[in-house]
């Protein structure tokens, strides 16, 4: 796969830039930042997942199959309503979120810690579970 075909698998699958979290009350959808799908935009990034399975994705999470997050820079997170024993509707993600400021300037390594130190990652996440695979699932109860 030639680079120019594998950044444009990356931006299908959202991996260019930072996707904000939901905002307090949950009502932002992150991968299209509130607006409604393009015609076609499911079909468009199911095909970018498929297509990734091929790619070297050596020291890079699989963010649940539709985006691939660096661990050393973002989170790949999904955004649930409910808590973790009713997860409830999903609210924003799966994607990878940026911190607002980095986990070593929050003094704490990537993990749920430094999820819920981050003003803009911990809103509508009061409780974090790390899946131990570079994926996380924030709670908003």
């Amino acid at each position: 796969m030639n680079i120019f075909k594998f950044v444009y698998v990356l931006a299908l699958a959202g991996c260019v830039g930072s996707v904000p979290p939901a905002n307090v009350d949950g009502a932002v959808d992150a991968a299209t930042d509130g607006k409604a799908a393009p015609d076609g935009a499911a079909d468009q990034a199911a095909a970018a997942a498929s297509d990734l399975a091929g790619v070297d994705l050596a020291g890079l999470v699989d963010c649940y199959g539709v985006a691939v997050c660096d661990p050393t820079m973002d989170f790949c997170l999904r955004y649930f309503d409910g808590s973790q024993g009713a997860p409830g509707k999903l609210s924003s993600g799966p994607a990878c979120f940026t911190p607002s400021d980095t986990c070593t300037n929050q003094g704490q390594p990537m993990d749920c810690n430094c999820i819920l130190n981050d003003a803009r990652l911990s809103m509508g996440c009061a409780n974090c579970l790390d899946h131990g695979d570079g994926t996380f699932d924030c709670f908003a109860m």
